[in-house]
């Protein structure tokens, strides 16, 4: 038999059931549609996350530390271990002579040192503690300050200026918002303020930072005001960003500065007082180093450098693969959630052609008996089989994209406050697509095996003598 007599022999046969045919296919799609939306939630997580590090060009760089995280094959076994620190010390300090040495590396685009340390900020009647950072004037060239969600990046190394963050406004109780959105009809949270951006920009943020008067054992003696210290700092706010700057071991940098003037800040640059006479006695100048490689091969080569000088450093690609892992064993996870409706569904077919078989056993033994072959017969019935996987996977790919675009709206309209960052948590690759027809077809032909062969089993003269 030709294929368009067998498709059009399927279509009949399945629209003379329409109900039983019908029912069968709300299973396939039901069993696609949680396959899609199981699977493009692993899916969106992934982009989301692998998407953000690539827009802050993470890939492409790395934080060189006293202790650093290892993400690297060890000797059990070959397995991958968990990720452990190397706390061997650098031969080479961290100070401003190695800054200058990367910096003259053909690798390297940036790298300038790591200064972060906590503060108290004050803006207006306002104060909340918190976290500064500090980057270079270059840094305006590259991800996430090249596209600031408002003002601009700084004018020079030294100018007595800052880059705050959206969830550094929200923690004084600010909602700040472009002009686009100001007026719109949108939820926040009770408490705070809702400000335009350009009110904002422009404003004295007041940094009070702790330094060290005196290391010395007899001014301990004296009371901790004789050791530690607060000095006042005034910078204006040039521009807002969407997000903290993050590049190695993660630290929260709400309020971000020119590098100059972060070093001319009175502040102890080190978590802990230990920690900082520990690091002087060393010969480090800073507690970590951060590096922008100009490419991902070039930061492979910059690897290898400091693998040769003993310098520790934390890179988030030494990671990926083991990202990659953990996403696919989730993926898996929720594939599997998925295929239990689709096999569910299998059934259904099954369940379908043996009642059409019964239902049709005088019709089969008269083509049979006008020299019909067994293998007509099983490819009508893989065909019957087949049109309800097409038919069931095209219904259950748009059913499964529309729970998704109403789980992310509904997502999106309740917690995500700001219009300007709304996230889509699902993503539909194309093999996800294709990938879910074949196997919803593979499904149905496999459901429609047994059936098929049953079918093409039948005697005609057997099949005759039934009414």
């Amino acid at each position: 038999m030709k294929i368009n007599d067998l498709i059009n022999m399927a279509g009949k046969n399945l629209w003379r059931t329409k109900l039983r045919t019908t029912l069968t296919l709300v299973g396939v799609m039901v069993g696609i549609g949680a396959l899609i939306a199981m699977v493009s939630f692993g899916a969106g997580l992934e982009k989301n996350i692998t998407d953000k590090f690539k827009s802050n060009d993470l890939f492409t760089s790395l934080s060189i530390s006293t202790k650093a995280i290892n993400f690297k094959d060890g000797p059990r076994g070959g397995k991958m271990h968990p990720p452990t620190e190397r706390t061997a010390d650098n031969d080479v300090p961290l100070n401003d002579s190695l800054v200058d040495l990367l910096n003259k590396r053909p690798e390297v685009n940036v790298a300038y040192p790591r200064l972060n340390f906590p503060i108290k900020a004050r803006l207006g009647a306002l104060h909340i503690s918190s976290r500064t950072g500090s980057v270079p004037l270059k840094m305006g060239e590259y991800a996430p300050y090249n596209d600031l969600y408002a003002g601009q990046f700084f004018s020079n190394d030294t100018a007595k200026e800052a880059i705050v963050s959206l969830d550094f406004l929200r923690s004084l109780g600010i909602e700040a918002r472009t002009k686009n959105n100001i007026n719109k009809k949108l939820e926040i949270d009770s408490g705070l303020k809702l400000c335009l951006v350009d009110t904002l920009l422009g404003k004295d943020l007041v940094l009070i930072t702790t330094n060290l008067k005196s290391t010395s054992p007899i001014a301990f003696l004296g009371g901790i005001e004789n050791v530690i210290g607060e000095d006042s700092t005034t910078v204006k706010i040039v521009g807002i960003i969407k997000e903290e700057q993050f590049a190695g071991p993660s630290l929260r940098e709400e309020i971000i500065l020119p590098i100059g003037t972060a070093k001319s800040l009175p502040a102890i640059g080190f978590d802990k007082i230990s920690e900082m006479l520990d690091n002087k006695t060393k010969g480090n100048q800073y507690n970590s180093i951060y590096v922008k490689a100009k490419s991902m091969d070039d930061l492979k080569q910059l690897k290898a450098f400091l693998d040769k000088e003993h310098i520790n450093y934390f890179a988030i690609d030494d990671g990926l693969k083991e990202m990659k892992k953990a996403f696919l064993i989730l993926d898996s996870i929720l594939g599997i959630i998925g295929l239990i409706s689709l096999l569910v569904a299998g059934f259904g077919i099954i369940n379908t052609m043996l009642m059409s078989i019964m239902e049709r056993t005088r019709e089969i033994g008269i083509m049979k008996a006008i020299g019909g072959k067994n293998r007509d017969i099983r490819l009508i019935f893989f065909f019957e089989a087949g049109s309800i996987g097409v038919l069931g996977a095209l219904g259950g790919i748009s059913l499964g994209y529309g729970i998704t675009r109403i789980a992310n709206f509904v997502v999106n309209k309740q917690y995500i406050k700001n219009p300007d960052e709304t996230v889509d948590l699902f993503a539909f690759p194309m093999w996800l697509i294709f990938g879910s027809i074949l196997f919803s077809i593979l499904i149905s032909l496999l459901a429609g095996l047994y059936p098929a062969i049953r079918a093409s089993k039948i005697r005609p003269i057997e099949a005759l003598r039934q009414n």
